[in-house]
């Protein structure tokens, strides 16, 4: 609680805990490493490469496409006083170009 700063009888907090403790009892905290890195793909000295971050960005993508996922954001913009229109046309430029790809 102390953490996110949930009231005593938060439900949330109440669940990340419960979550936590569940999560330990099944863990095997002596296992062997050597086995377990043996499992990641992308460990040092596995002889695979890290993928490049384009690459990484569209595997997220595609991940986040196969479950459906959609984020939304809200983005509010203080505009300048000015009646030069370049220079909204660099503000909404630079948000399409930096918010809008996929």
């Amino acid at each position: 609680m102390e953490v996110t700063g949930g009231a005593h009888d938060d439900k949330t907090v109440e669940s990340t805990v419960s979550t936590f403790i569940k999560l330990k009892e099944l863990a095997d905290f002596d296992a062997d490493t050597d086995a377990v890195t043996e499992l990641l793909p992308f460990t040092k000295g596995s002889g695979t490469t890290l993928p490049s971050e384009n690459q990484a960005q569209q595997r997220v993508a595609e991940e986040l496409d196969s479950v459906g996922l959609n984020l939304a954001y809200t983005v509010n913009i203080v505009l300048p006083e000015t009646t030069n229109p370049e220079v909204f046309n660099s503000i909404f430029k630079s948000l399409k170009e930096n918010l809008l790809k996929r």
